[in-house]
C-alpha cells in the first residue's frame, strides 16, 4: 500500500507542476552527443542506468528492435514520423495502443513517459474526420491530479520513499497546459539516430516538460 502523503510533500508535487520548464541548452548551442552504451546487438549496459537499469534495457531492446519502428514509441508501432492517416486510422491507433492519463499510445523510459502526438494534415480542419498527421512520440505529462493511482508497475518500488514519489512527479505530473513553442527544441534532443543509439535522456539534463496542446485533445484518448 502506497504511504500516505504529507501536507509538505503533497505542496511540492503543487510546485512541481506550475513552476514553468526550461528546455536544456548547451553554452555552445545544439544538444550534447549522445553516450553510446550498448553491446553488440545494441542492448543497453546496465552500468550507469541505476535502479531502473532492468526497466530500461528492456524497454530499449537491441538496435534491430529499435529500428523497426518510430523513435520513443512502443512495441509493434506502426507508423513513422510525419506519417499521414486517416482519422479512422488515427482512432484504430488511439484504441489498440490505448492511453496513460492522457499521454495517448504511452511508452515508458524509467520515469519519462512518451506519448503520440499529433497535428491535423489539412489546412482546413473543418470536417468530421480530418486526416491526421503523426509528429512523433515526445515526452509528455499528464494533468491528471490522481496520477498516484495509476503509476506503471516499475515506479512502484521507488513510489514508496518521499524522494523518490517527488521525483517520479517531476517527471510525469504538470498542471498547466502550454503550446507548441518547444516542439523543435524537442525534435533536437530526442532524434532517431539517438534512439538508434540507445539514448534514453538519464545521463543529462534534457527537456521532458511536454508544452505542446493540440486542437480537441481527449482527455484518455491521447493528443490529438
Amino acid at each position: 500500500m502506497r504511504p500516505r502523503r504529507s501536507a509538505p510533500a503533497l505542496a511540492a508535487i503543487i510546485t512541481l507542476g506550475v513552476v514553468a520548464c526550461e528546455p536544456h541548452r548547451n553554452p555552445s548551442g545544439g544538444t550534447t552527443e549522445a553516450t553510446t552504451r550498448v553491446d553488440e546487438r545494441g542492448v543497453l549496459l546496465l552500468e550507469g542506468l541505476g535502479d531502473l537499469g532492468p526497466h530500461i534495457q528492456a524497454a530499449m531492446g537491441t538496435a534491430a528492435e529499435r529500428a523497426a519502428r518510430a523513435p520513443y514509441s512502443p512495441v509493434g508501432w506502426p507508423i513513422n514520423r510525419d506519417d499521414i492517416v486517416s482519422f479512422g486510422r488515427y482512432q484504430e491507433l488511439q484504441g489498440e495502443y490505448g492511453s496513460w492519463l492522457g499521454v495517448g499510445a504511452p511508452f515508458w523510459i524509467g520515469k519519462l513517459v512518451f506519448g503520440a502526438l499529433w497535428t491535423y494534415a489539412d489546412d482546413d480542419a473543418s470536417g468530421f474526420y480530418p486526416n491526421m498527421e503523426y509528429i512523433g512520440h515526445y515526452p509528455e505529462k499528464t494533468k491528471h491530479e490522481d496520477w498516484p493511482d495509476d503509476m506503471p508497475a516499475h515506479l512502484l518500488d521507488i513510489s514508496q520513499t518521499e524522494a523518490g514519489f517527488l521525483e517520479i512527479a517531476g517527471s510525469v505530473f504538470k498542471l498547466r497546459g502550454g503550446s507548441l513553442d518547444n516542439i523543435d527544441e524537442l525534435k533536437l534532443i530526442w532524434t532517431e539516430s539517438r534512439w538508434l543509439e540507445g539514448y534514453t535522456g538519464e545521463d543529462e539534463d534534457a527537456d521532458t516538460c511536454s508544452d505542446v496542446d493540440f486542437p480537441h485533445r481527449e482527455d484518455e484518448g491521447g493528443s490529438a
